[in-house]
C-alpha cells in the first residue's frame, strides 16, 4: 500500500482525525484489490470547492467532493477534494453525525479512483451499497 495523506486546509475546521480517515482510505483500497501509489485527501471549505467545481469540471453549483485520478494505468496517484461545510450541511440532512457524513464522503472518492462511476442510477445504488458496507466495516466515528 502506498501513501494517503491527510490535508487539512479548512479555516475554521471542526476537529478531524487524520489517522482514522488515511486509514479508512486504505480499508477501501485494500477491499477493493486497489493498488495505491499515493492518495492526497484535502479537507477544505465550500467555496474552494465551488471554484474547483466551476473551473475543472463547468459546474457552477455547490459540491461535496470532488475526486481526481492523476494517471492512466498502474497503482493509484490521485486527489480527493472535500468541502467540510457541506459534509456538515448533509450531515444534519441525512441525519448522522459529522464524522460519519464525513467518512461517506472519503469512501466515496476512494471508490471513483477504484473506477467506480455514479453517473446513472444503478451506479449510484452500488457506490451507496459500497459506502455503506465500508462504514460498517468501520468507518463511523
Amino acid at each position: 500500500m502506498g501513501s494517503v495523506s491527510v490535508f487539512n486546509e479548512h479555516p475554521d475546521s471542526p476537529r478531524v482525525i487524520k489517522k482514522e480517515l488515511q486509514n479508512l482510505a486504505k480499508t477501501v483500497f485494500s477491499g477493493e484489490n486497489t493498488p495505491v501509489k499515493y492518495i492526497n485527501i484535502i479537507l477544505t471549505d465550500a467555496a474552494f470547492l465551488l471554484k474547483m467545481n466551476t473551473e475543472f469540471l463547468n459546474h457552477d453549483f455547490d459540491t461535496d467532493v470532488i475526486t481526481f485520478s492523476l494517471q492512466d494505468s498502474g497503482p493509484v496517484e490521485g486527489e480527493i477534494y472535500i468541502s467540510l461545510d457541506q459534509a456538515k450541511i448533509q450531515a444534519g440532512e441525512f441525519r448522522v453525525t459529522f464524522g460519519n457524513e464525513l467518512n461517506r464522503l472519503v469512501i466515496h472518492g476512494c471508490l471513483h479512483l477504484c473506477g467506480y462511476d455514479d453517473a446513472t442510477a444503478g451506479q449510484q445504488a452500488e457506490m451507496r451499497q459500497k459506502e455503506d458496507f465500508y462504514l460498517a466495516a468501520g468507518g463511523s466515528l
